[in-house]
């Protein structure tokens, strides 16, 4: 815990914090991470492209153009929506469970990463 001494000021080498503005970036940060969204696990990134920006994803569950997923693979975390998706080198609109598809990415995407589809609660 936090000693804030009688002045409610933390003093931390030369920076001083106030108590109110380390409450406020804890409410903050905290925000950050609460999701109205419920993950259902749909694959796992087996490869990925840096240069074309693709992730290579071999499905457990159906995929949709559209359809929002996230990324995840430890504190690595990122939501995108599925805007283009090909499986053997062909567009496709729809993948099914057992396919790899490769699905264009706006960030990088580990190898391992899990993939999952947002259902709104």
């Amino acid at each position: 815990m936090l000693d804030f001494g009688g002045d409610g000021v933390l003093q931390k080498g030369q920076n001083r914090y106030n108590k109110d503005t380390i409450n406020v970036l804890r409410e903050r940060s905290n925000k950050k991470f609460q999701t109205t969204s419920i993950m259902k696990p749909i694959g796992k990134v087996t490869h990925y492209y840096g240069k074309a920006g693709v992730a290579i994803v071999k499905l457990e569950d159906q995929l949709k153009l559209g359809d929002r997923i996230r990324f995840e693979k430890g504190e690595y975390v990122f939501d995108q929506e599925v805007g283009s998706m090909q499986k053997e080198y062909q567009p496709v609109e729809t993948a099914q469970a057992g396919d790899e598809v490769g699905v264009k990415v706006g960030q990088k995407a580990p190898e391992g990463s899990l993939v999952g589809l947002l259902q709104q609660e």
